[in-house]
């Protein structure tokens, strides 16, 4: 090789590697953010990404406000951490969290969350804990047995905030991740039941992605020519009580994942919906939904009708 030819390949090469060097960076760069300051970090929402961030903020009366994809969000943690040993709640919260695999935090452990730029106030009185408490463990308790420990050992960790409420009274939950650690903060105030299960499959479907699901063909069941974030109420089951509508309600026209979410909300109501009538486009929806489920967790057994599956089989 001519002397020429070896400095131009010298030159390529130190080239390259300030490019994997600069990769690398750009890959870190998020992490880097948290060692600076852990305790309020920006990021770029993502709700089609399984590795980005997502927001999701539900809010009662079937409204739904979205942080829409690459918007900068700031967000700030609570800084108070330790448990308040005299809190009579405490062996309560504790055998839900250890029966479960999950972190709940309440009172002054949520003070000073903010998401969104929304703020929160938090749930102190004892009294009201403890109903909370046992209607969250009543929640919870209809899913199969180690669902949520399974999850938590691919490594996706889940803590429940539950508040008194948010400084915007009409929203009731909101999902808030990066990465393998979620945030769920519930409204009690307001009726959360509901609320919880959408909440809860976002951080499901987390973890379903990590084992390979995908949904390709979900947009199969739309309308011809639909695509998501054009809002149409005249395919919302929510605004118009057709049973062939395609939506539960607007919220679900905005993602594939909001859809999911907002369809599992009405797959785990009280009382069946006509939506979920059988061969209805919701329905063909929901059942769907409930075959990807069977497939990605161990802990469900698919000869089993489980308590999202009551309106399908």
């Amino acid at each position: 090789m001519r002397k020429k030819d070896k400095v131009n390949l010298i030159k390529l090469m130190i080239s390259l590697s300030f490019v994997v060097i600069f990769s690398g960076l750009a890959f870190d760069f998020d992490n880097v953010k948290k060692l600076i300051n852990p305790e309020v970090d920006t990021y770029v929402v993502s709700s089609k990404s399984s590795n980005g961030g997502m927001i999701s903020i539900t809010t009662s009366s079937g409204k739904q406000k979205h942080i829409k994809k690459n918007e900068s969000v700031m967000r700030n943690y609570p800084t108070k951490t330790n448990v308040n040993n005299n809190d009579p709640n405490n062996e309560l919260r504790n055998s839900i969290q250890k029966k479960y695999g999950i972190n709940i935090k309440y009172g002054a452990e949520t003070d000073g969350y903010e998401v969104a730029n929304l703020t929160v106030t938090s749930l102190t009185d004892s009294n009201t804990v403890k109903a909370v408490l046992n209607e969250l463990d009543k929640n919870l308790g209809n899913y199969p047995a180690g669902l949520f420990k399974e999850i938590k050992n691919s490594g996706f960790d889940l803590t429940i905030y539950l508040i008194e409420r948010y400084n915007e009274h009409d929203v009731t939950g909101i999902t808030d991740s990066t990465g393998k650690k979620v945030i769920i903060s519930l409204a009690t105030a307001n009726q959360f039941n509901e609320s919880i299960h959408h909440e809860l499959y976002h951080y499901m479907e987390r973890f379903m992605y990590s084992k390979g699901i995908r949904y390709t063909t979900w947009n199969s069941l739309n309308p011809e020519g639909f695509k998501y974030g054009n809002t149409n109420s005249s395919l919302s089951f929510n605004n118009t009580e057709l049973a062939d509508a395609f939506f539960v309600n607007n919220y679900a026209q905005t993602s594939p994942e909001e859809d999911r979410a907002s369809t599992f909300e009405y797959m785990t109501v009280n009382a069946k919906e006509p939506c979920m009538d059988n061969g209805k486009p919701i329905w063909l929806k929901a059942k769907y939904m409930c075959e990807q489920i069977d497939i990605a967790f161990n802990s469900v057994n698919a000869n089993t009708i489980e308590y999202w599956e009551r309106y399908v089989y």
